[in-house]
């Protein structure tokens, strides 16, 4: 029998899905608010509501945690921290965060609220669980990526430092390592680690322009770990996430109920069910326990988009929005009062409706409920709602939760004639006395009744309180206050109420930065290349560092004698290192080859620290603001960090505030990756005949491949040797030379990255030629005559890179 607990964690992207949650026996639910959260295209939570949800959670037993985790921009620090002051009064049992900046002035400023590690740190290794652990995190969520042997591994090491560790076991799967991606970011600008991700990876791709070969190449079907709960128990997990902010309250409800008598199944020594047909009847893609079963592979992408729980009627044929008439391709049954969803072919909700009448065999009268996404037009698919009597009978047993929701209010009242009206308030253990500033007067018309008082006292909205009665037994007869005076008792009381129920520590203020423009380095090129021999020769000519990509401990061993020859070359490691690779690469750095590094990973740099190498945080790490710098200085030992491809110019400035004793780095030029996944997606080019990656895949396999967009946009799809497979920009970064003076002296290091792609591959000519131009740019003292050359230069290097972009350098978070 297995004794292990672990809580079923469900999400309410809106209030009736945190009811819904509630109802059907969740743990605990996880939201967000109005800002920060990754999931801004749900309905999600007022701030006003949240105190009232916490109390209905609170009287049921289940705790209710606030996701803040997005990466967020130097000037929005003192807004973050406004809305964790609201969290934290409202009572909320736990934050859920990603940005490392964040997690430390949480640490600074709110010890008491130790927070949760969102999916979006990409934690997969007990490095990196041990610098959350610096940071005061309590709850880490792992990847989604891993297998069941990596989660007990990796949970038994995390338990070893009292963190507990918490696993998605429902819901969408994103294609990409979370937090590495930013593909909806360039491509359209809307940030995944600001939670606006368009979902580009649920679109069609191709082979070859002009759209044909497509596939949905990059869509995964769902996770569903519900067979696998009973192993997840045996691995210590203590958290069960179920997906879903998106989703509406019968999905939640559906999913969470159906968790829940599985977990109780186990806790009853019972054997555990395969499946269950609720988790078919919600909104889903098809399932796949891949991830866990260590079977990635061509079964885990879908083959149709749609939703899979929804009986497709037909498609399209024409639609007459001012008759409301459908028309199908098809003949179709569809009674009167049936409900339908309209689909784009690629799966875009556009409507739900309802069936008023058949007026031909593939025709129908229908009425759009709510507002229409899109126009409904030819080639759209319509498919048949059910359930819709279960959906009915849940939504009147959450309107009833929705009474219970506030919190009761009481009040007693006494005074007599010349007195002024004293008032208690109480709700739960907690009461107030409040008085009138005016005394009581004789009524000479409308007495101060039980009925005036209760009308008076009862004007609670935008508070968490419904009064429930009012005792005037206390009170002497025909009695008057103005009506004035009794609103302003009760606001004062309630104000005071609010208080003694949630305390409020006041506004912190985040640690003082260093005044902006106070802090000059002398700015310098730094390349990145990936050929040892090629870090060799740039290392002769360069003064500065020299960035050698390592991509594996293999590769480590192959560069070992460049490095111990030129002090100047550093390794420039991946974000991706599972315990194993993470365990070898902790091996070989006890060699000390080298005295300083570029990593990528959180959990390595730690390493680096301890064995006495110097490091500096990569990209990956995504510093968007002074205080993750800090993060990594104070609790890693960072003496460098790269700031974020996706701030702009000012945000850059602002970022760049990091103190004396830390470096800045900022790529400027070299191809743009967009993301990174455990997934083969160059199976069909490569045409290997594997159905599953194998351990041979991620060090053995060398493939590339070029896919095209609706829009007839390439992509380029890139598997090396030790690396996970990546997907790059079609147009390559060169930041345009005026944001390069504006940063000059405020940025360390403006890297160049050369590494050698078979989309991006320059000659050494061309990149001396890169490297004299941008060195010239950086020469202040510019004449005429130099500056001639510098845009002939110019020219030059948009002719070799061509095309190019300044990606998010104008645009920002």
């Amino acid at each position: 029998m297995i004794t292990n607990k672990a809580d079923i964690l469900a999400p309410g992207g809106d209030e009736e899905a945190v009811r819904a949650a509630i109802l059907a026996g969740a743990d605990a639910v996880y939201l967000g608010l109005s800002k920060f959260n990754a999931r801004m295209k749900a309905a999600n939570i007022s701030e006003e509501s949240l105190p009232s949800l916490v109390h209905l959670a609170h009287s049921r037993g289940v705790k209710i945690y606030v996701t803040l985790n997005t990466l967020i921009t130097t000037g929005e620090v003192k807004e973050f921290l406004a809305l964790v002051r609201v969290c934290q009064k409202a009572g909320v049992d736990a934050l859920i965060v990603q940005d490392l900046g964040a997690l430390y002035l949480l640490q600074k400023l709110y010890p008491e609220l130790r927070p949760h590690a969102s999916t979006q740190t990409t934690s997969h290794n007990s490095g990196q669980i041990e610098f959350l652990k610096r940071l005061g995190v309590r709850q880490v969520n792992l990847c989604r990526e891993m297998s069941l042997s990596e989660i007990r591994e990796l949970t038994e090491a995390a338990d070893r430092m009292g963190i507990k560790t918490e696993v998605f076991v429902h819901g969408a799967y994103c294609i990409s390592f979370s937090g590495q991606c930013l593909m909806s970011s360039f491509i359209g600008g809307q940030s995944a680690n600001r939670g606006l991700c368009a979902q580009p990876c649920r679109r069609l791709y191709y082979l070859r322009p002009g759209k044909r070969g497509g596939a949905y190449r990059l869509s995964l079907k769902d996770n569903s770990a519900f067979k696998k709960a009973a192993s997840l128990l045996e691995a210590g997990v203590r958290s069960f996430k179920i997906e879903g902010r998106l989703k509406n309250f019968f999905y939640v409800y559906q999913t969470v109920r159906a968790w829940r008598e599985q977990m109780d199944r186990i806790s009853a020594g019972l054997d555990p069910n395969e499946d269950d047909p609720r988790l078919h009847e919600v909104f889903n893609r098809g399932f796949s326990a891949g991830y866990l079963e260590s079977r990635i592979g061509r079964k885990m992408f879908v083959t149709s988009p749609l939703d899979q729980s929804l009986p497709l009627v037909g498609e399209v044929k024409g639609y007459l929005a001012d008759q409301r008439l459908l028309e199908l391709t098809e003949p179709a049954e569809l009674p009167r009062g049936a409900k339908i969803n309209i689909y784009s072919p690629d799966n875009r909700f556009i409507c739900t409706a309802v069936v008023e009448n058949k007026q031909t065999a593939n025709a129908f009268k229908i009425l759009p409920e709510h507002r229409m996404r899109d126009k409904i037009v030819k080639g759209h698919l319509v498919c048949l709602l059910r359930d819709s009597e279960k959906i009915a009978n849940l939504q009147a047993e959450l309107r009833q939760m929705k009474e219970c929701e506030r919190l009761p209010l009481w009040v007693k009242l006494e005074g007599r004639e010349g007195q002024r009206l004293r008032a208690s308030f109480s709700s739960g253990q907690k009461i107030v006395l409040a008085e009138s500033s005016l005394p009581l007067q004789k009524a000479a018309k409308n007495p101060l009744t039980q009925e005036a008082a209760f009308s008076a006292f009862s004007r609670l909205g935008g508070t968490a309180f419904e009064l429930k009665g009012v005792d005037c037994s206390s009170l002497a007869d025909s009695l008057f206050l103005p009506v004035s005076e009794l609103n302003a008792l009760r606001r004062k009381a309630i104000s005071q109420l609010e208080k003694e129920l949630w305390p409020d520590s006041g506004e912190k203020l985040p640690p003082p930065l260093p005044p902006a423009g106070a802090e000059s380095v002398k700015t310098r090129l730094v390349i990145l290349v990936s050929e040892p021999d090629e870090a060799a020769i740039f290392s002769s000519l360069l003064t500065s560092p020299v960035l050698l990509e390592i991509n594996s401990a293999e590769d480590f061993q192959k560069a070992a004698p460049y490095l111990a020859n030129h002090q100047n070359i550093l390794p420039f490691f991946p974000a991706i290192l599972f315990e194993r690779e993470f365990q070898r690469l902790a091996k070989i750095l006890d060699a000390a080859i080298c005295s300083k590094v570029v990593v990528n990973n959180s959990g390595l740099g730690l390493l680096a620290t301890e064995k006495g190498i110097r490091w500096v945080a990569g990209p990956a790490l995504n510093c968007t603001n002074p205080y993750t710098a800090r993060a990594l200085r104070e609790k890693g030992g960072a003496e460098g960090v790269f700031l974020s491809l996706e701030l702009n110019l000012e945000q850059l400035k602002e970022a760049s505030r990091v103190g004396f004793d830390l470096e800045t780095w900022l790529t400027i030029l070299g191809p743009i990756l967009l993301m990174t996944t455990r997934q083969c997606l160059l199976r069909d080019t490569a045409a290997c005949g594997k159905e599953v990656c194998d351990e041979h895949c991620l060090g053995s396999c060398h493939q590339y491949a070029v896919w095209y967009d609706e829009r007839n946009m390439p992509f380029y799809v890139y598997k090396r040797p030790g690396a996970y497979t990546q997907i790059f920009n079609n147009a390559i970064l060169l930041a345009p030379e005026a944001i390069l003076h504006q940063l000059r002296g405020r940025i360390s290091y403006f890297v160049l990255d050369m590494r050698n792609f078979p989309f991006y591959h320059l000659s050494r000519e061309e990149k001396r030629m890169i490297l004299d131009y941008l060195i010239a740019i950086l020469d202040k003292g510019t004449s005429k005559n130099s500056q001639k050359r510098q845009d002939q230069h110019w020219q030059a290097v948009k002719r070799i890179l061509s095309p190019t972009t300044s990606g998010h350098l104008k645009r920002g978070l």
